[in-house]
Order: C-alpha cells, then structure tokens, then sequence
C-alpha cells in the first residue's frame, strides 16, 4: 500500500510539473510579445505628430499596460518557487494571467491603430500652407501662430514621448534580462521534469517488480494457510491420541505401581534367599575343605604305615583323628596340594610343608579387572579363546582381544563367576572416600545412589553438562548461573513474575541457613492440552542423610486463604522429574494461582526448619 501511495504522489508532481513548464514557456512568448510592442511604440512615439486631436498620446493605455507587466513580473516571481512547494491551486492564477494578457494584446492592438493614424497625420502637408509658400502670398499671422503653437505643443508632445520612450527601453531591457532568466530556469525544470520522468519509469518498474513479489507472497500465504489447516486437523487428532494414551497411561501407571510393590515383595525375598544361600555356599565351601584335608591325611597315614613300625601306628591315627578349624583349613589347602604334587609316587614321605600364602579378598577382586577401563568384570563373564576377560562395557566397543589380539568369542567362565559370589567389590568412587565393598550383585544399585558419586548441575531448565564434587557445587552455581539470587534467612518470600507466559518456566532461588544451602524451585509446566500446572519443591545442595535432618514449608497466603505444603527437601542427588511425576511436591494449577496472584505476580512463603536426626543420619 505503501508503493501505491508514492507512486500516485510521483505521478501528480510530474503532471503539475509538465503544466507549470507549460505555463512558463507562454509566459516566456507573452513577455517576447510585449517586448516588441513596446519597441514598436517607442519608435512610433519618436515621430512628430501636428494633429491636435491625436498629439496626445495614449498615457493611460501605456500605464495600463505598465501595470500588466509589473503584475506579471510578480506572478513571474511567486513561479520561481520550488517545484515540490507551489500549490495545486496555480491553475486558477495561470487562467488569470492568460486573461490579462489577453487583454494586453487587445489594448496593444488599439495602440498600434493609433499610432499608425498619428504617423498618417504627421506626414500629411498642411494645404493652407503651401497654398501660400506656392502663390508666394503672405502668410496669415493667425496662421503662424497657430502654426507655431501647434510646432511647439509637438515639441513639448515628442520630448515627453521620448522620455517615456526611454523608460519603455529600460522596461525592455529588464524584460528581457527576466526572459533569460526565466528560459534558463525553464531549461532547469525541463532537466528537472526529465530527472522525474527517468525516475518514475524505474520507480514504475520497481513497482511492477514489488506487485510481482506481492504476487508470490500471496501464493505462499495461501499455500501456508492450506498447510495450517491440515496441521491442525492433524493436532486435533494428535490430540485426541493424546487424550487416549494418557488415560492409558494412567492405567499402565497403576499397574506399574502394583507391579512396583509385588517387585519390591520378591526382592526382599530373593535377598532373603541369597543370604541363606551365600551361609549355605560358606558351609559347603568348609565341607569340601574338610573333605579335602581327610583326603590327604589319609594319603599321608598310608605312606607312613609302610615305612614306620606298628606302634606309632596309633599315634599317627590319634593326630589324623584330630579335626582342624575351617580356618586351618583354608590356611593348610595350598599345603597340602604342594605336598601331593611335589612327592613322587612310591617315595613319599611325610615331610611338614611351609606356610603356602593366602590370597586376600583385594588379590580376588584384581583377577576380575578390565584391561580396558580398569573396571571390575562382573557376571555374565565371557572370556577370549585364551581365557582372557573383559567387561560388558567396553566388549561392544572392541573388535579383538585387547591382551591377546585374538577373537573375543562367546565362551562362558563359570568358574570366575562362581568365585565372583565370594568376592567383595569396592565401589567405583573408592578414590573420591567410599570405603563400602559390596557383592557383585549389589554393587550397581549402590553406585547409583552413592554420595561421593560426582553431583551434576542442579539448576533447572539450563543445559549445563558440567559434573564435580559436592563442594564445588555452590562455586559453580554462583560463577555459571549469576541470574539465581541467594538470600540468607530461614524464612524468605519467592517473587515469581509474570506468571501469565506462555509455555514452560522455571523460576530459581538460593536459600542459606543453618550452614547449608537449599535450591528452590517452581515450575510450570502443561502436564494436558491447555491444563498448566505449577510444581513447588525444595532442594539441599548436600546428601540424602543430610536432607533428613530439614524440613521445608511453603505457604501461598491470599485474602481468606492459605494454602500450605510441608515436607523433607530432596538431595540434589535426586531428579526433581521424579517428584513431579509423582506430585510429590506443591502441586497447583492456574486457576488456584490466579486467587493468589498480585498483577500477575505469584508470592510464596518459604520456611526452612531442623528436625531431630537419628543416630544413622548423624553419622552420614
């Protein structure tokens, strides 16, 4: 709309520049016609006229046309203003002045009659007077003085004449000095008006160019309308699945906790079952030891029967008889097979063998080391053509043995994983303070939960990948994220502004009391299909047994109504999407925010108070 407006301004300043050049080019024919007019009456007004009717000249014809000239001269100069400034009423003064110079001409022309007949007259001899000079009579003295009244009132007539005659030349002279002037700035408006006229032919073609961009927009506006459309009919369906999967969801969510319940049931029992298991392996391991040692007492008793007389016979009994500890046992087993395997047959004797060595749970735990990321090797455990193992979670990532270069192969060491059951397995944070040693079977819940396990970021809604220690916790959080502002009190106000955005917000706030430091945090979040919903939860920027010590309460306090919320902070060890799924938290939708709101500014109270820890919580 814009392009149309200017080129329509464009087109009326042209049309009124080609009329105003127009104009002046008549004017500049107009100011040539009265300039050779008045040559014509100052030549006329030169001549002797004797006439006494028509001695006078024509004074008041010349002052009217005198005045004509100086009026158009003004008009001229009102013409001189800028082209973009003249009014659009100058057609109304160009009709005037076509009208005074019309009548110029027609006063010119009667002029020019009357000169001509003063010219006749002037020419014609007197017939009294050369009568008399032809007769040679004398003269009658009337005569003469008439004669020289009438020579002198010529005279008189001529000088006037001459005088105006003069003021007409000079009146010729700026008239045409004012015609150059006007011929130079008709030339200027001519260059002017050609200047416009190359400059609407490109603006006309930008317009054209516009029009068909225009054009184009329309036909994407259109085809994007279309594509809208069908994006919405596919949303209304996608929302309808929603709809569906949701309720689904919900059901499944039930199952899911009941199946949660019956899973929790059976653990118990299956840690129940381990324990009798792993009391039962311990009393099977002391049978076999057992066994094994009556073995080689046995194998012992025969050799020294055939070689030592019959009488310490009993002796040698009475000493197999004795049954060692389960300790002896495990202490003598490598003994004993030392002894067996260095005697050849036939000439054995029975010789005390030293103390063998005995491997510590920490030598057991370095067999089932990875090669590759130094990890512990846990059931399954699949092994090399060699015998050599590595984890579960470097085996995708190899494509050869890294100890042997051979193929890794899929062959199962059950004997390894027999002996992974009697082995205590540090946790994989040992170097960061954990001292706990674990079996292989609850050695990946722990790690999980572990509290030297590196913290993430805890600040919501911020993709920050960064990982460390407890303590550098705070540091990172107040040189990263300078936007969260802290406040040290134990009861403080969260301002949550503007409330009324769209999509999802996450408002953040840093509480220090007591020593410690706890994260707040209120989310809004659009759970359904335009049902926004507001999650309020405390964080402490500690452990889980450093938690229990706390108590956190937000208040939402609005006229005749409060609503409150009271509970145990999370760690940051925690994910607060688990909480919010579970609405284990301050949990309120628009609508109730909308009654506590203050021009869409939300209030919440937050207090944070100490509860007696037990004995277990104050050791962690």
């Amino acid at each position: 709309m814009i392009l149309v407006g200017n080129k329509c301004d464009l087109e009326d300043e042209r049309v009124v520049g080609k009329e105003q050049g127009q104009n002046l080019a008549r004017q500049w024919n107009n100011c040539a016609f009265l300039e050779s007019s008045a040559k014509s009456k100052i030549n006329v007004n030169e001549q002797p006229n004797n006439n006494e009717t028509q001695n006078k000249p024509p004074n008041d014809q010349l002052t009217c046309t005198h005045h004509a000239i100086s009026e158009i001269k003004e008009k001229l100069h009102i013409e001189n203003q800028p082209l973009m400034v003249r009014p659009k009423e100058e057609t109304l003064e160009v009709q005037q002045l076509r009208q005074e110079l019309e009548c110029c001409r027609s006063e010119n022309e009667v002029l020019r009659a009357k000169v001509k007949s003063l010219s006749r007259a002037v020419v014609k001899p007197e017939p009294e007077y050369t009568s008399l000079t032809s007769e040679n009579r004398e003269p009658d003295p009337k005569m003469q003085t008439m004669y020289q009244e009438m020579k002198a009132k010529l005279e008189v007539d001529t000088t006037e004449k001459a005088l105006h005659g003069n003021v007409a030349q000079q009146e010729v002279a700026t008239c045409r000095t004012e015609s150059v002037e006007l011929g130079v700035e008709v030339q200027w408006l001519r260059t002017e008006i050609e200047k416009r006229n190359n400059e609407n032919v490109s603006l006309s073609s930008e317009i054209k160019e516009m029009a068909s961009q225009l054009k184009r927009v329309q036909q994407k506006v259109d085809e994007y309308r279309l594509q809208n459309e069908k994006h919405e009919v596919e949303i209304e369906l996608l929302q309808q699945d929603l709809m569906q999967y949701s309720n689904e969801n919900k059901a499944l969510w039930a199952e899911t906790e009941q199946k949660a319940l019956d899973i929790k049931w059976l653990c118990q029992e299956i840690a129940e079952l381990e324990k009798e298991n792993a009391s039962i392996r311990e009393e099977a391991g002391g049978i076999a030891l057992k066994t094994k040692w009556l073995h080689n007492e046995m194998t012992y008793c025969t050799l020294d029967k055939e070689e030592s007389p019959k009488e310490d016979e009993q002796d040698v009994n009475h000493e197999a008889l004795k049954f060692p500890t389960l300790h002896q046992l495990k202490n003598q087993s490598g003994m004993s097979r030392h002894m067996a395997a260095a005697l050849p047959m036939g000439t054995l004797k029975y010789i005390p063998s030293p103390k063998a060595p005995v491997a510590t749970n920490s030598d057991l735990a370095n067999l089932f080391e990875c090669p590759v990321c130094f990890d512990f090797v846990l059931p399954p455990i699949l092994q090399c053509r060699s015998g050599h193992l590595v984890c579960s979670n470097c085996r995708p990532k190899l494509t050869c043995c890294p100890t042997c270069r051979g193929p890794l192969g899929s062959i199962r060491n059950l004997a390894m994983e027999k002996v992974a059951h009697f082995v205590m397995f540090p946790c994989r944070y040992a170097l960061l303070g954990c001292k706990v040693a674990l079996a292989h079977s609850e050695k990946a819940d722990h790690e999980e939960l572990c509290e030297f396990r590196p913290y993430s970021c805890p600040c919501p809604g911020a993709s920050c990948k960064w990982q460390g220690s407890l303590g550098d916790v705070i540091p990172h959080l107040m040189h990263k994220h300078k936007s969260i502002t802290t406040l040290q009190a134990e009861d403080i106000v969260l301002l949550a502004r503007d409330i009324n955005l769209p999509g999802a917000v996450n408002w953040v706030l840093m509480q220090a009391c007591f020593g410690f430091h706890f994260l707040l945090v209120l989310k809004k979040l659009e759970k359904f299909d335009g049902h926004q919903q507001f999650f309020a939860i405390v964080q402490l920027i500690g452990t889980r047994k450093q938690a229990k010590n706390f108590i956190y309460r937000l208040q939402l306090i609005g006229h005749c109504r409060r609503l409150t919320w009271e509970a145990t902070p999370l760690s940051i060890h925690e994910d607060i999407s688990v909480a919010v799924m579970n609405s284990d938290c301050l949990v309120f939708d628009m609508n109730i925010a909308q009654l506590f709101e203050d021009s869409g500014n939300l209030d919440i109270n937050v207090t944070i108070s100490t509860c007696h820890p037990t004995p277990s919580d104050q050791e962690g």
